[in-house]
């Protein structure tokens, strides 16, 4: 009898020290469940919460109270074993009960999640550790993509890379080595997307909201989102364009790298840096030119320098000259103009240019020089379809 209330202490200390993390409630605890007393039907989640209710995924992190309210912390972490429990009990609720026995539940009240996850294939033996503090702990947005690609592939889902995916992110080497195939399949299928600033954020957690869009998307009850390309459209036509959003920014990261520079005999000369082009672009035939014209202080068109066909991420060396291949002297130019272009073979052009006033009296970077002024970027552009 005196090890029973011994036992009885320690498992209440137990129970007591994991309340620091919210646990689900059971069924029994959701029979008179009439909704969330921290998720108003006017929060952006709320249908996709209550769906996952309804299908008996998410059952709150605490017992219906008499007015039928439970909570749900909407905006807390969602910790590997809220995520393995939901998701189990979707796809194989039968593995669950299976392991559902005390010796389990002793450990951990998902520990039998984990099991069934681990027993169908969602997760690798060994991808994770087996104890209270793993599945306690916030799961990563890379681990999640991992989960959530596994979990559609045991859902019979056929996953395929989009070719332009890992350029669209731009914190993709951030991404553990063991996660960026995942990513890539989680991000190509809109499983799990990046912010507005084209970044995944891999190491970040999800909080207990998204997990109710997430796993909707996942078992598609609601409707999937389609890829959209950061760079490319299509017109009515069917060709590919280039998108005017993607352009600007490319030619704003070209023309940061415009430096000019004046050797000792006065001469002009601009180095520049030309941006990486996306596979997808390359594919579809578009390239680079660049244009570099200066001007005097009446206006009059002193010399240009253009390259069409450049490489990516290679430095060039453009050395100003006269028509008639006279140097012209710094001292002489009152005016710069840099101009981007990308063309396609169809004759399409999407050009980006400095302001008339970019460069006065070669006040912006000189290379070797004191003057180092920001580059005042103020781009137009223009559209040409030349039939040619």
């Amino acid at each position: 009898m005196k090890l029973k209330k011994i036992l009885s202490l320690i498992l209440c200390a137990i129970m007591l020290f994991s309340l620091s993390v919210p646990v689900f409630a059971t069924s029994d605890d959701m029979k008179d469940f009439l909704g969330f007393d921290d998720v108003s039907k006017n929060h952006w989640a709320y249908s996709s919460i209550i769906t996952c209710v309804d299908k008996g995924a998410i059952k709150g992190t605490r017992s219906v109270d008499e007015n039928g309210f439970s909570s749900y912390q909407p905006n807390g972490n969602v910790t590997l074993g809220q995520f393995l429990a939901v998701i189990t009990r979707l796809v194989c609720p039968d593995m669950v009960e299976y392991y559902n026995y005390s010796d389990f539940t002793s450990v951990h009240w998902a520990y039998p999640n984990y099991m069934a996850a681990e027993t169908v294939g969602l997760i690798d033996n060994g991808e994770f550790d087996k104890n209270k503090e793993a599945l306690d702990s916030a799961l990563s947005r890379e681990d999640m993509a991992y989960i959530l690609v596994n979990t559609a592939k045991y859902n019979g889902e056929k996953l395929e890379i989009i070719d332009e995916a890992q350029a669209q992110i731009d914190d993709f080497e951030s991404i553990s080595d063991s996660r960026k195939e995942c990513v890539l399949m989680a991000y190509s299928n809109c499983l799990l997307m990046g912010d507005t600033q084209y970044k995944f954020n891999p190491k970040n957690n999800m909080t207990r909201a998204e997990m109710a869009v997430v796993v909707c998307r996942l078992m598609k009850y609601i409707e999937r989102p389609e890829f959209e390309s950061r760079f490319i459209y299509k017109d009515a036509e069917g060709k590919v364009r280039v998108k005017d959003s993607y352009g600007e920014e490319n030619a704003k990261a070209f023309f940061d790298t415009a430096l000019f520079f004046e050797d000792k005999d006065g001469k002009l000369g601009l180095s520049f840096v030309c941006p990486t082009l996306p596979k997808v672009l390359n594919d579809n035939g578009f390239k680079y030119t660049f244009v570099v014209s200066a001007y005097d202080e009446d206006g009059n068109h002193l010399e240009s320098w253009s390259k069409t066909g450049l490489k990516s991420d290679e430095e060039y060396n453009a050395t100003l000259k006269t028509w008639d291949a006279k140097t012209v002297k710094v001292s002489d130019i009152e005016t710069v103009v840099l101009v981007i272009r990308l063309e396609s073979k169809d004759g399409y052009t999407l050009e980006y240019k400095t302001s008339s006033n970019w460069v006065v009296g070669i006040t912006s970077k000189l290379k070797g020089s004191d003057i180092e002024t920001e580059i005042p970027y103020n781009a137009t552009h223009i559209y040409k379809d030349l039939d040619i």
